[in-house]
């Protein structure tokens, strides 16, 4: 396959045979290879993740090539943020229920010490709350975002491009 008319890639490690190989996909045919100087292609943008190693990989393969990161993992880390979150949120409730029950059962000697334990979860659950609900927003924002890009021209689709 003649590869020196491709133009735009994606690519990321894998491992064959125990070492590092950068593989890469040509963004517009969607054809699978590996890179190697003697395949004659010349790239003028690849997409790939943040890694530094994969910077290094690309610049010793590739000089002078557009290197933009791509954004998978940015949404994926802030997806799972999200559900630690959620799942903190959820622990901050079940306290909060577990400290209610306390201070309704506790007798008239430990009552005031079981109303400060209560108030302080109601404020760590609804803080922890609002933390999920900032991330929750936050992730659909990123997700939005992606959305409004172009990604041929890598411009953003406004409402006078739509």
């Amino acid at each position: 396959m003649p590869l020196a008319a491709i133009q735009s890639i994606a690519v990321d490690e894998m491992f064959s045979q125990g070492s590092a190989v950068l593989a890469g996909i040509d963004l517009d045919s969607g054809f699978l290879f590996f890179l190697s100087h003697e395949q004659g292609m010349g790239p003028a943008h690849v997409v790939k993740d943040g890694a530094k190693g994969i910077a290094k990989g690309v610049e010793m393969a590739f000089d002078d090539i557009d290197q933009r990161d791509e954004a998978f993992h940015a949404v994926y880390l802030a997806g799972k943020s999200r559900l630690k979150l959620e799942r903190k949120a959820y622990r901050a409730i079940e306290h909060e229920a577990h400290a209610d029950k306390k201070y309704r059962k506790a007798s008239s000697d430990t009552k005031r010490s079981r109303a400060k334990s209560l108030d302080w979860a109601k404020k760590k659950c609804s803080d922890t709350i609002e933390q999920y609900n900032l991330a929750q927003q936050a992730v659909q924002k990123i997700r939005m975002a992606f959305c409004s890009v172009d990604f041929k021209t890598g411009e953003l689709i406004t409402l006078t491009r739509a």
